[in-house]
């Protein structure tokens, strides 16, 4: 029988997608197609899982990005893999290669994660701050570049976390790395948007310093999340 309700509506239960993923497992099983299943992050399995593929050429479909710039991360550039983002409605299908940022923009790839998870990834976005003009940015700014890195590093002390992403903070929106965070970077950024409308969002302003503290955590965890690394998620989360 057809169902006769909206797809994302239907996923929203998580027992009807639990039921479905089942389903699914145990036909493509019926007829001798491997699967796996994730008990915690997809994507991350995904990708893992192509990138475990040594011997194939691999294609990826999907229509989640973040498991491009997870395998854009962790791939060897002695390889490449493929990913298909289908199309859907008047949306041409697309295809990248984990290697697509290689040429243009370098350290982008080398710190992906970080400018993901820092910028746009779902639970740790800044309000209404893209990914494009940061990413422009942060391709030029060594500084930078030493703040992303310490988002790799197995237990960081969460002081340093919060320093580095304070930096990172500040070349988000186009500050000084001079100026005090904790006010002068809030302060002057609602000076500026009132200036121009009244009506101002708190949330697209800067973070408060709590705020950004704990947004850094988040970002620290996801990206030690996706690197394979042990963390205690209570300390991050």
């Amino acid at each position: 029988m057809p169902l006769k309700i909206a797809q994302d509506k239907f996923l929203s239960n998580n027992k009807n997608k639990s039921r479905l993923i089942e389903i699914l497992r145990i036909k493509l099983a019926d007829n001798n197609i491997f699967t796996c299943q994730a008990e915690s992050d997809a994507d991350k399995l995904i990708a893992d899982t192509a990138i475990n593929l040594e011997t194939n050429n691999v294609v990826i479909v999907s229509e989640d990005t973040d498991v491009l710039v997870i395998l854009t991360a962790l791939v060897n550039e002695d390889r490449e893999i493929y990913f298909l983002k289908p199309s859907k409605g008047k949306v041409q299908q697309k295809i990248f290669s984990s290697r697509s940022l290689k040429e243009t923009l370098p350290k982008c790839k080398e710190h992906i994660l970080f400018l993901h998870a820092f910028t746009g990834y779902d639970t740790t976005a800044f309000f209404i701050k893209g990914k494009i003009k940061f990413a422009k940015n942060f391709e030029k700014c060594h500084d930078l570049h030493k703040s992303a890195e310490v988002f790799k590093n197995v237990n960081e002390d969460s002081n340093n976390i919060f320093q580095a992403g304070v930096t990172c903070i500040l070349g988000l929106y186009g500050a000084s790395p001079k100026i005090r965070f904790e006010y002068t970077l809030r302060y002057n950024s609602f000076i500026k948007a009132t200036a121009k409308n009244p009506s101002v969002l708190l949330s697209s302003l800067p973070p408060t310093t709590d705020a950004a503290f704990e947004h850094l955590k988040r970002v620290y965890l996801q990206i030690q999340i996706w690197l394979g690394n042990n963390v205690d998620i209570d300390n991050w989360g």
